[in-house]
């Protein structure tokens, strides 16, 4: 096989690796495209290397946390894609001004997603980036319950000076996107990532069982193009 190539794997070793990329249909819930490359091929460049052989116009690029960095996000915009990632909850990207205040009346407004309501507000990064801001007031409960228990049982690096340092930024999500979509879509979009994991993970529980090493680079690991 000519696919495999000495490549980087995410748990930090070397290996002769293959990249599997899936196009993802938000609508009908299965993935619709896949294409096998090599290892040493750059994610930026098989997204758009799939959907030029696809055929597929409509499509945008959901990546974990770990893809948000300035260079990858203008690999994004030099390809022309459509992109919607999550950042660390200490990016310079994030303006927490409204949000410290806890005035609500602040916000740009809420939505219900699945029985709760997500309050958000959005700033402008450019031309065509927006970074959203959307807050969970029931993730904020359990993760500030989270946080005092550790700091009852003394865990270390733990303190109740830190939880009023981080307590504005508990049950918060942070997503900077440039598709121009409202609100409660681009909320949406990010949290349909959830069947790709479940997609993925089930590819790779069948690879395992047959002895298979296989790098899977869909949005679990690096990014998918979630077909709208």
């Amino acid at each position: 096989m000519d696919l495999p190539k000495f490549s980087k794997s995410k748990f930090g070793a070397y290996d002769d690796m293959i990249n599997l990329m899936c196009l993802f249909s938000a609508r009908q819930q299965i993935p619709v495209y896949y294409r096998l490359l090599s290892g040493n091929i750059r994610d930026v460049s098989a997204f758009r290397l799939c959907l030029l052989e696809s055929g597929v116009k409509d499509a945008i690029v959901i990546v974990d946390r770990g893809f948000a960095s300035e260079k990858n996000i203008k690999a994004l915009e030099s390809e022309d894609l459509r992109f919607i990632i999550p950042l660390p909850r200490n990016s310079s990207y994030i303006n927490y001004g409204k949000m410290k205040t806890g005035d609500k009346s602040l916000f740009e407004g809420y939505f219900r997603y699945q029985g709760r309501y997500i309050w958000f507000y959005s700033c402008q990064v450019d031309e065509e980036k927006r970074v959203f801001l959307f807050l969970d007031e029931e993730l904020r409960n359990r993760e500030e319950n989270d946080y005092l228990n550790r700091i009852e049982n003394k865990t270390q690096d733990y303190s109740i000076e830190k939880f009023h340092g981080k307590r504005h930024a508990f049950g918060t999500v942070a997503i900077i996107e440039n598709t121009g979509k409202k609100a409660e879509d681009v909320y949406c979009h990010y949290k349909s990532r959830g069947e790709v994991e479940t997609m993925i993970d089930a590819l790779k529980n069948i690879l395992d069982a047959e002895g298979y090493t296989c790098r899977t680079k869909t949005l679990l690991k690096a990014g998918c193009l979630s077909i709208l």
